[in-house]
């Protein structure tokens, strides 16, 4: 499924002399690509997403692909009609990418292919039964996505528990939430969501500690997950240790530094710890890369009028009035500079 071409690139490889092009350092290259990204994908333990998760291991195709072609194309080998032995298996590949494209294409078979996915594979349906769950509920089908609902029940217990815990956080009924997930992990151990959703109740009802040590494993189970993250930053600033908070949110901007709660965090942080320099790196940061809510243009014209800089704190104050800040928060900026008023009306 991943190259069905590399059946022929492996009895061109076979029927040519195929030891010299260990001599080529491209080939070297492919060959360790492709190794590599085996390797890879069999070396995780597979209750930690791997070899399960399908989008990650088709990565593994590409480079087989441009082994198998490489094979076929290279004149050095001398292969006859290579140019036709290319187009089978250019071919072959459509033969099989085309019926896969038909099925996403048409609802039915692409739900049904979910289903057969979900029988095959339990554990992983918990994470992909909820977006067609609510595909078809958007789409006004509650027939299907009642028997999504049945299905999901019967092949994963736990994911029922998940999703009445989710119900039960939205109403507030924490302690009730808590107990609904612990069920679920007394089903599935691995279960991050279960594990990150305790955490997030326990920061909601205020017990840091104990926020701190379900989202540590939530961690664990699902690394470098912005989302749980942001909610460890939390933890550990309220819990006054701003060094671990503000290493939570610096793994979010390496992961992903288009997110900019990453950001306004770190600027709450610094201002509540009094961090000038590093508090006006990251608000030169969000200004210039995002469209910031107007307390933090207020913010760096603070900043700036602290080091004298009235023209650039002038410009930031007038910026905040612009975006919408409520003028009740800009009053010594308005004392300082009363020309401001016109633009807070």
């Amino acid at each position: 499924m991943l190259c069905p071409a590399i059946l022929v690139g492996l009895a061109v490889w076979y029927f040519t002399s195929r030891w010299k092009l260990l001599d080529s350092p491209e080939y070297r290259f492919l060959l360790i690509a492709v190794g590599g990204c085996l390797l890879t994908a069999f070396i995780f333990y597979p209750q930690l997403g791997m070899p399960r998760d399908w989008d990650l291991f088709a990565f593994c195709g590409p480079p087989l692909m441009l082994l198998c072609l490489s094979v076929i194309l290279d004149r050095r080998l001398e292969v006859p009609k290579n140019g036709k032995i290319a187009m089978a298996a250019i071919c072959l590949n459509l033969l099989i990418l085309g019926p896969r494209v038909i099925i996403q294409a048409v609802h039915d078979m692409a739900v049904n292919q979910v289903v057969s996915y979900g029988r095959l594979d339990p554990v992983k349906f918990v994470y992909i039964y909820k977006p067609v769950y609510e595909y078809e509920i958007a789409r006004g089908d509650r027939t299907k996505a009642d028997e999504l609902e049945r299905l999901r029940d019967q092949l994963s217990p736990e994911a029922r528990y998940l999703t009445d815990g989710e119900k039960l956080m939205n109403r507030q009924a924490f302690d009730k939430a808590i107990g609904s997930f612990k069920k679920a992990i007394d089903i599935n151990a691995m279960l991050a969501p279960a594990y990150y959703n305790i955490g997030t109740c326990y920061l909601s009802l205020g017990c840091f500690d104990s926020a701190l040590v379900w989202l540590d494993v939530a961690d664990g189970l699902n690394p470098n997950n912005p989302t749980i993250l942001n909610d460890l930053g939390f933890a550990y600033a309220n819990l006054n240790n701003p060094d671990a908070a503000e290493r939570e949110w610096r793994k979010m901007i390496a992961i992903d530094s288009t997110i900019q709660t990453a950001y306004l965090n770190l600027s709450d942080l610094y201002e509540a710890t009094g961090q000038d320099d590093k508090h006006f790196q990251v608000l030169e940061k969000i200004v210039s890369h995002f469209t910031p809510p107007p307390f933090v243009y207020k913010r760096l014209g603070d900043i700036y009028l602290k080091r004298g800089d009235r023209i650039k704190a002038k410009e930031q104050y007038k910026s905040a009035l612009e975006h919408g800040i409520d003028s009740s928060q800009m009053k010594d900026a308005l004392r300082i500079f009363p020309q401001l008023k016109q633009f807070g009306q």
